[in-house]
């Protein structure tokens, strides 16, 4: 019932959903957020809005997202923000927040990143809303620049930092794994990578965050501390605080990674498929490690059933396969060399 309620005001609203010019954000008074997305989605979202936001000062900006992201939203979008968190199952909830909208007069509303009814839905509490998937974006556009286009944001100017890296660490996190499996390591992989960096921070201790389900991946490995991530504000909060209190973040191509990045710290990023150019932000505080082979190709094998290219950073020291991002456009290819 409450999925027809949804979808179906949505339906009936899409004749209000059109292209923002600039002038009519320059006149807005207040401007609403929607932003239901995957982790890492969600994180480029709230970076990007919080840019946006201090564009376009003296406004009454509002924020809704989901209760697991609503932790990350209070971390990088600040205090000048309206903020609420929903949990979409909760009628009555969903029925204080609809009144709230209704009575707050928004002008505008963007949802970065939504794709679906969920995100839509609060939009259509604007007089004047523009959905994210009525954008266009090629495969290898970055993800980044995909949000401030949408938002009407230029890219920030800069390049890489050259990242140094702490020479003492004391607390490693590790987020081996991504919800796709093309992004995600080994047991053989993760066990490798411990030992590299047990031998480069001697002093440090790691600790593995995983999905619900993927203990039994790595139930082999040695001496190490787990985090289990969860679906609740609770754990989030609690990732969030081991985040800040890290000394050094070591990530695959997943939504960790970009929260760590997001915060500040210094990172080591390990890519299979997807191309670094398309993922990292301009500045970034990750290191970027790919298999050399892979230097300015984005992936689109869709059916690949391991990644060789990731396994492959493990093969003859991690540090040979340090990443240079590309100065020119990074090319889409559908075969991999890996696999022959």
């Amino acid at each position: 019932m409450l999925r027809y309620l949804i979808e179906g005001r949505v339906a009936r609203q899409q004749f209000r959903n059109r292209a923002v010019a600039p002038a009519q954000v320059g006149e807005a008074k207040s401007i609403l957020f929607s932003v239901f997305s995957r982790y890492g989605d969600g994180i480029i979202s709230f970076k990007v809005i919080n840019e946006f936001i201090a564009r376009h000062p003296g406004k009454t900006y509002y924020l809704v997202t989901s209760h697991q992201l609503r932790p990350y939203a209070e971390a990088l979008v600040g205090l000048g923000v309206n903020l609420r968190g929903v949990r979409k199952r909760n009628f009555y909830q969903l029925l204080r927040i609809i009144g709230y909208l209704k009575r707050a007069d928004i002008d505008l509303g963007f949802n970065p990143w939504g794709s679906g009814a969920d995100s839509e839905f609060f939009l259509t509490f604007a007089r004047e809303f523009f959905t994210f998937r009525s954008m266009k974006f090629a495969l290898t556009a970055n993800l980044y620049f995909r949000v401030r286009h949408y938002l009407g944001l230029p890219s920030p100017e800069g390049g890489e930092k050259g990242v140094v890296l702490p020479k003492r660490v004391h607390r490693i996190l590790v987020s081996p794994f991504s919800t796709d499996i093309r992004k995600s390591l080994s047991s053989a992989d993760i066990k490798a990578l411990l030992a590299w960096l047990k031998h480069k921070f001697p002093e440090s201790r790691a600790v593995l965050c995983l999905n619900p389900g993927d203990g039994g991946k790595v139930a082999d490995i040695g001496e190490v501390d787990f985090f289990i991530f969860g679906k609740s504000e609770g754990r989030s909060r609690q990732f969030l605080r081991m985040v800040k209190e890290c000394n050094l973040f070591v990530g695959v191509d997943a939504g960790p990674l970009h929260l760590a990045d997001a915060l500040g710290k210094p990172g080591l990023g390990l890519f299979g498929p997807s191309a670094p150019e398309t993922v990292l932000d301009v500045g970034s505080c990750v290191v970027p490690f790919r298999a050399a082979e892979l230097q300015g190709v984005f992936c689109a094998l869709q059916s690949c059933p391991e990644p060789h290219c990731l396994h492959a950073l493990f093969q003859n020291g991690l540090e040979k396969h340090r990443y240079s991002p590309s100065l020119h456009p990074v090319e889409e290819r559908t075969t991999c060399r890996f696999l022959i």
